[in-house]
């Protein structure tokens, strides 16, 4: 959250849009992390199950190396698409009961920020503007300010950060009812 305002302020639209993706990604592995406990509360997985994805999300790594040593006790990471699809989902049913017309709002707002964060057409629109009528590229290296467009990339901030607060009260909130029963 922090990365994406000093980004704004500093005019750095690439690292505002790489640092409230990863906002999102830290709001996706939030958002696994709040549909595993659940589904351990409804006994629709193991204890072994949600060790397993909180092991998952704290050692997960996509090194194969680390990955091929026989008992390193390394797990593989979960793929974000798939943390943000659980996201969406435990979002919208458990902290906003299904009201939301978007179902995976998380989604597909990551996917539009993925195309600012890789080289292609809004990563260049960034970066330079077409002059067609002198046959020149202007790069846009020095900004005294930023253009609508890329304003609308801060608006995005909104959204992993209401569903992150969200799920993290709701998660410890969960956590609290786990611990009443065991009491």
């Amino acid at each position: 959250f922090e990365g994406a305002v000093q980004s704004l302020y500093t005019k750095n639209v690439y690292l505002m849009a790489l640092s409230i993706r990863g906002l999102f990604e830290s709001t996706a592995a939030l958002g696994f992390l709040f549909s595993r406990i659940d589904s351990f509360k409804n006994n629709n997985i193991s204890s072994i199950d949600l060790d397993n994805a909180l092991m998952t999300l704290l050692l997960g790594t996509k090194d194969k190396q680390l990955l091929l040593q026989e008992g390193s006790g390394v797990y593989e990471a979960k793929n974000v698409m798939k943390l943000l699809d659980y996201a969406d989902k435990a979002f919208s049913s458990k902290v906003m009961d299904n009201k939301l017309p978007e179902k995976n709002m998380l989604r597909v707002s990551y996917e539009w920020l993925c195309e600012f964060c890789h080289p292609n057409f809004h990563s260049g629109a960034l970066a330079f503007q077409l002059d067609k009528e002198n046959g020149v590229m202007k790069f846009n290296h020095q900004k005294s300010s930023l253009i609508a467009r890329e304003l609308v990339i801060i608006e995005q901030l909104f959204i992993p950060t209401f569903a992150f607060l969200s799920m993290h009260e709701k998660t410890k909130h969960l956590l609290s009812t786990l611990e009443a029963n065991k009491a």
